[in-house]
């Protein structure tokens, strides 16, 4: 969640020009609040992305480059060489993706959890 949205959702314009019943340039609009449960689904997919890039993806890579059936009857071919890695991060995402992975679960937690605080801190001050 963003600090300026969140604080622009709890801000009220108190001018006595304007007056409290009058609407307001300030208050967001029901998009504004789609954009905000949006910017969460942004936060998941860059953390699938992280644990896809940083933990599926090398473990996928040492299994298919070491190992003792890299030998002669099972070695692997050009283009094996060639679409390996692109099919390792084809299959490291769809991991990340399709299964409920607590890794991935407990960085959008810590994100969220942080953004909400820094809000409330900029909020009160």
């Amino acid at each position: 969640m963003n600090a300026a949205a969140l604080q622009s959702l709890l801000s009220v314009d108190r001018s006595p020009v304007q007056g409290l019943s009058t609407p307001s340039a300030d208050i967001p609009s029901p998009s504004s609040f789609g954009a905000m449960l949006e910017q969460e689904s942004t936060v998941r997919d860059a953390a699938r992305k992280l644990v896809s890039s940083s933990l599926v993806l090398p473990i996928l890579a040492s299994i298919r480059d070491g190992g003792q059936f890299m030998q002669e009857p099972f070695k692997p071919g050009v283009v094996e060489r060639r679409f390996g890695p692109l099919l390792d991060q084809a299959l490291a995402d769809e991991i990340t993706t399709s299964s409920r992975f607590t890794l991935v679960d407990s960085i959008v937690e810590q994100f969220t959890r942080e953004a909400a605080a820094t809000s409330t801190l900029e909020v009160s001050a």
